[in-house]
């Protein structure tokens, strides 16, 4: 029994649980208490001792097994109070941190993985410094014991990651940014979800990505107070690309096609003939722009020419007709019908002989152009 009380005076003396000077004192004081009763003197008679000795050596000391006493376990280092259960200064939000998401795993002591149990719900359970958390949102130990994220990722998924820019953790873990109408991709920017890419023909002009690429950007009409048809021509094959601005001469309306602007209609009278929408409706269906004979492409309509008929050697446009405007010799154009030409021979006809509207008198023949008694 006096063996027992020394061993147990001595391993509680080593813990620092037993204030030696305040025993020593009783002692001297004549207080008569007795090594063996230092165990009953620190109420702890039923301390089991391991059996450490070699078989059969009931001599060899046996040490006190201190984890049976409750009181003892998990004892603060009072020599080194600084190391006991010290927090993470340089990561307190990491120290001892709480599982909130699962608080089954929350300050639970472990030594291995199977201790943890299943939490399910996505959570992955791991031991790490002998107490269960979820390896799969622990950013101190993120994907294994150990892993510590950097300053403002988060634990996603068991991979660090950055909310600011992560399209399948947008914000937070699980936040994803799915394609909304008409986008080809999306983004995450400032933690927020948004538009990368949009199919061909659309725009993601007003930046909500709720509506995805909402504005059509292929085709549209406007002009004369009517509204857009099919799409703003204010964004005409990019985002804020105008069909508006700049519009050539004598425009009636504007269009986007295709992606591009041009003319829809023109002020009467013109026409856009060479399809450039710089310069607008550029032709002038009245006169053909002063072509003449063969030049002329554009007399009342584009493409419309004016080849030279019967007997004619010239022709212009005026107020959008062709018109003859020289003939053979011998030859006039006296009715002013384009479609037949020179209609009048000149040298034989009594009714325009020599010109047009030169009569000859009752009994009189044109002969080369002059009247003459007809001789047979």
């Amino acid at each position: 029994m006096k063996r027992r009380g020394l061993l147990l005076a001595g391993a509680l003396l080593s813990a620092g649980c037993v204030d030696i000077d305040g025993l020593s004192a009783r002692w001297e004081a004549g207080a008569g208490a007795p090594p063996d009763a230092l165990a009953t003197d620190l109420a702890l008679p039923d301390a089991p001792l391991a059996d450490l000795s070699p078989a059969g050596d009931s001599a060899t000391p046996l040490p006190p097994d201190l984890s049976a006493i409750p009181d003892l376990a998990m004892a603060p280092d009072l020599a080194h109070p600084d190391l006991t259960m010290a927090p993470d200064l340089a990561h307190p939000d990491l120290a001892m941190a709480p599982d909130l998401a699962h608080p089954d795993l929350t300050m639970v002591q472990c030594n291995n993985p199977g201790d943890c149990g299943n939490p399910g719900g996505g959570a992955k359970a791991g031991c790490c410094g002998f107490r269960c958390v979820d390896t799969s949102s622990d950013p101190a130990n993120c994907g294994g014991c150990g892993v510590v994220c950097q300053p403002g990722l988060k634990c996603c998924g068991s991979a660090c990651t950055n909310p600011t820019g992560d399209v399948n953790n947008c914000g937070g873990c699980g936040v994803t940014c799915p394609l909304p109408q008409n986008a080809l991709s999306t983004k995450c920017a400032m933690s927020e979800c948004g538009v990368l890419a949009c199919a061909n023909g659309f725009g993601d002009c007003d930046g909500n990505y709720a509506n995805g690429c909402e504005t059509t950007l292929a085709t549209a009409t406007v002009g004369n107070g009517a509204p857009p048809v099919g799409a703003s021509v204010a964004n005409c094959g990019a985002c804020g690309t105008s069909c508006t601005a700049n519009v050539g001469q004598s425009v009636a309306t504007v269009k986007c096609a295709g992606g591009h602007c041009a003319v829809a209609t023109c002020t009467p009278g013109t026409g856009d003939c060479d399809g450039n929408y710089g310069n607008g409706c550029e032709a002038n269906f009245g006169t053909s722009d002063g072509q003449t004979n063969a030049n002329i492409n554009h007399c009342g309509a584009c493409g419309k020419s004016c080849p030279l008929t019967s007997q004619a050697t010239g022709t212009s446009c005026g107020g959008g007709n062709c018109q003859v405007t020289s003939c053979n010799a011998g030859y006039a154009d006296c009715d002013k019908s384009y479609g037949n030409g020179c209609e009048v021979d000149t040298q034989t006809d009594a009714a325009n002989c020599g010109g047009c509207g030169k009569p000859c008198a009752m009994g009189l023949v044109c002969t080369n152009g002059a009247c003459a008694v007809y001789t047979g």
